[in-house]
């Protein structure tokens, strides 16, 4: 190999690497990997910015804009969760009712927000219908998953995959539905696949019990004097709505059991499980939350935190939780665990489900925007029903321009997205806020690495290396799904899907695959992230309200990933 090609493999080696070791700074590496390409003379200014101009990234900003404005607005609210049906039939009456439309409807919008419009109401809705959160949740983000590989904009990854193709110049012909030849067949057939996890999935411990306190563990005392002397029944603590009182730690140190008739006495600290509206409920009962320090500010938000969080790996006393954020934590709940007590000492971690408290205004700060809210209401300025209707059937028609006409996506969802603007649906400001700038930064780079790899031929010589092991187009296929999948497990879909096209291109013209078969396994493959909570987005949002463990996610999702493989090996070849 050129020295040009040993350098970028050492790059690349590197940026893999310490992105792997540390998700949450990932963006730091690919762009310090990207300058270092261009520093060292590998990539020309040109090939170093190619990300920056590029049509897929700039109608991936585009679409991420339009989804998340349409979600802030309530546009989309009713039509998601008019999703759920009035009453449960059967398993596979909901994988076909809800979990197909959420994957229809995320093969269009940014599937992370429509995951997280339905996490609160499908928990009320399993609870009413005597079922499980840990039941529907888990396939909902399954659902979304796998609805982004109906469309070229159904994922980032698509829109990446098609950039790359367009700034090589390399001919093919992918339109806005060519992924759907594969991933409506996988659908179909996962859907069944849905509707048996759905019956199989079922938590550690027993939850029956525990089905009206959710996630949530509070630490209360009593304001004053009147309670003092009273039983549990008589004061109204065995009658909550919103939770449980499941044991009273007594002033010298005892912890009991709470029944019925256990007598409160002076200096009790009550611990009660529940959802987020317990706040409120003790705060009605004259009861001081103790991680509260102002007992008059009691606006509740439910948030979780993200795979790509600041907060990651540190503690809330660490960061100064309450003056950087004007919030304070409540409560924790991590994977299937609740937190109780010594909140300011719990090392954060992503996929983290807590109760903050702050003031009435703090869901629309710029604080919010290091969290995915759940309970979104504070956010919702109802539009009218005219601005409800052109937005839907505009949105409708840009599709139909982008795809069917020559006017492409990207000036489609433009004027799309120009319409908002001036229907005050969204505001420059708030577009430019929505805007994942860490997740735009890994994008750019990635095609900069990308483009190094082709450039300086460190593509073709690892296909001459490792061609042995891809002499005909059905092992060709498959080592381009399993790498491109274990690089979305290790680091994120996006780089994956960038890193690995060159490479899988270069494997396709030695096996006589074409362009739109290579391009739409990449695309799938770097799509498939089904058995851990930390390959995609939605994974990790359902993991804490699913009382979810990462073992859940590798038995569920094997199987998943084994019909998915097979399913574009039969059809693309």
């Amino acid at each position: 190999m050129s020295w040009p090609a040993w350098v970028t493999l050492l790059v690349m080696v590197s940026v893999l690497g310490f992105a792997y070791k540390n998700h949450n700074k990932a963006w730091r590496y690919f762009f310090a990997g990207a300058v270092a390409l261009y520093l060292t003379g590998v990539n020309d200014i040109q090939s170093s910015f190619q990300g920056v101009m590029n049509e897929g990234v700039l109608t991936l900003v585009v679409m991420l804009i339009i989804s998340k404005s349409l979600y802030e607005a309530g546009l989309i609210d009713g039509l998601v969760k008019a999703l759920l049906p009035s009453k449960w039939q059967s398993a596979t009456g909901f994988s076909f009712r809800v979990l197909v439309p959420v994957a229809l409807i995320s093969g269009v919008l940014n599937n992370t927000p429509v995951v997280a419009l339905l996490i609160q109401p499908i928990r009320q809705w399993a609870i009413k219908h005597d079922l499980e959160a840990h039941q529907l949740l888990l396939p909902l983000s399954y659902a979304a998953i796998i609805g982004g590989t109906l469309t070229l904009v159904g994922t980032s990854t698509n829109l990446i995959v098609l950039g790359l193709l367009e700034a090589q110049q390399v001919s093919h012909s992918l339109s806005l539905f060519s992924p759907a030849v594969v991933g409506l067949p996988v659908l179909v057939v996962t859907s069944f696949y849905f509707a048996f996890l759905v019956k199989r999935l079922k938590p550690a411990v027993n939850l029956k019990k525990q089905k009206y306190y959710g996630n949530y563990l509070f630490r209360a005392t009593f304001c004053d004097d009147s309670l003092i002397g009273k039983s549990l029944f008589d004061a109204g603590l065995r009658q909550l709505e919103d939770g449980y009182l499941y044991q009273i730690q007594r002033q010298n140190g005892d912890v009991i059991d709470a029944v019925s008739k256990t007598v409160i006495l002076e200096g009790d600290e009550l611990h009660f499980s529940g959802s987020l509206q317990l706040g409120n409920e003790l705060a009605q009962l004259n009861m001081i939350i103790n991680e509260l320090p102002n007992q008059s500010e009691l606006n509740f938000y439910e948030v979780i935190v993200p795979s790509n969080s600041r907060l990651a790996g540190k503690t809330p006393k660490q960061i100064d939780f309450r003056e950087s954020y004007n919030a304070s934590i409540i409560s924790v709940a991590h994977q299937d665990k609740s937190i109780l007590g010594r909140i300011g000492e719990w090392l954060i971690q992503p996929g983290d489900m807590m109760v903050l408290c702050a003031g009435p205004d703090w869901a629309g700060s710029l604080a919010a925007r290091d969290f995915q809210l759940l309970n979104q209401a504070q956010l919702r300025q109802v539009k009218p029903a005219w601005v409800q209707a052109v937005s839907v059937i505009g949105l409708l028609i840009a599709i139909f321009l982008g795809a069917f006409t020559p006017i492409g996506l990207l000036k489609a969802m433009t004027v799309y997205l120009i319409l908002l603007l001036v229907m005050s649906v969204t505001t420059p400001r708030n577009a430019a806020q929505q805007l994942p700038f860490d997740l735009l930064l890994i994008i750019v780079s990635s095609i900069a690495i990308a483009q190094a790899s082709i450039h300086s031929g460190l593509a073709l010589s690892a296909v001459e290396v490792i061609q042995p092991l891809v002499s005909g187009p059905l092992t060709s296929l498959l080592f381009i799904y399993v790498i491109t999948w274990l690089l979305t497990e290790l680091l994120t879909n996006n780089a994956a899907a960038a890193v690995m096209l060159p490479f899988a291109l270069a494997i396709g013209d030695v096996s006589g695959l074409n362009v739109n078969q290579v391009a739409i396994t990449v695309m799938v493959a770097a799509s498939s992230s089904f058995i851990s909570p930390f390959g995609y987005q939605t994974n990790l949002m359902v993991m804490a309200p699913g009382n979810y463990t990462p073992s859940d996610y590798f038995k569920s999702g094997v199987p998943l990933l084994c019909i998915s493989i097979f399913m574009v090996l039969f059809i693309l070849l």
